[in-house]
C-alpha cells in the first residue's frame, strides 16, 4: 500500500501530530516540539518521531505492487511522569480515533493516511538518569499511507 514515499513515514506522522495540535515544529518555538530525528535535549517536554522496522505483506494481485506498512516510533518525554503520561495518552487516543483517510501535506507532497495501527500499549522508558525527573514513553505504530501527489 505504501509504495514509494517522497518523505519518510516519521516525517508524515510528525506532520499529522502538528496538524492535530498535539505537537509543534521545532522552528515554530511552540510547546511540545516534535523532531523527526533524535530526541532534543531541550525543552523538557518534547516528542521524537523516528522511522523503525515496518512489515511487508505480499503484493496487490492486479498490479504487483508490494504491500508495505512502514514502522514509526513516537517517543514522548515530559518534565514529570504525569506530564509525559498525559501527552502519551492523548496521542494514543488520537491514533486510535482520528486517523482514517487523513490527508497530510509536506512541501508539495500530499499523503493519505489510511490507518495508524498501534503495536501494543505505550511503553514506559522511565527517567533519563537516576536523578532526573524527566520521564519518557514510546508508542510504536505501523502506518498505512499512500502518496497522492
Amino acid at each position: 500500500m505504501s509504495g514509494s514515499l517522497a518523505d519518510s513515514a516519521a516525517s508524515i506522522l510528525r506532520q499529522y501530530l502538528v496538524n492535530e495540535s498535539l505537537a509543534t515544529l521545532p522552528s515554530d518555538g511552540g510547546s511540545w516540539p516534535a523532531s523527526d530525528e533524535l530526541l532534543m535535549n531541550n525543552p523538557d517536554n518534547v516528542i521524537s518521531v523516528i522511522d523503525t522496522a515496518g512489515i511487508t505483506r505480499g503484493r496487490i494481485q492486479y498490479d504487483g505492487e508490494q504491500v508495505t506498512y512502514p514502522g514509526v516510533q513516537v517517543r514522548i518525554r515530559g518534565a514529570t511522569k504525569a506530564i509525559a503520561w498525559t501527552k502519551t495518552n492523548t496521542i494514543k487516543e488520537s491514533f486510535d480515533k482520528d486517523s482514517y483517510q487523513y490527508v497530510v501535506t509536506i512541501g508539495g507532497n500530499e499523503y493519505e493516511i489510511h490507518t495508524i495501527k498501534r503495536i501494543g500499549t505505550p511503553i514506559s522508558l522511565g527517567t533519563e538518569t537516576p536523578t532526573s525527573k524527566r520521564f519518557s514513553y514510546t508508542i510504536n505504530v505501523l502506518l498505512t499511507v499512500k502518496q497522492t501527489s
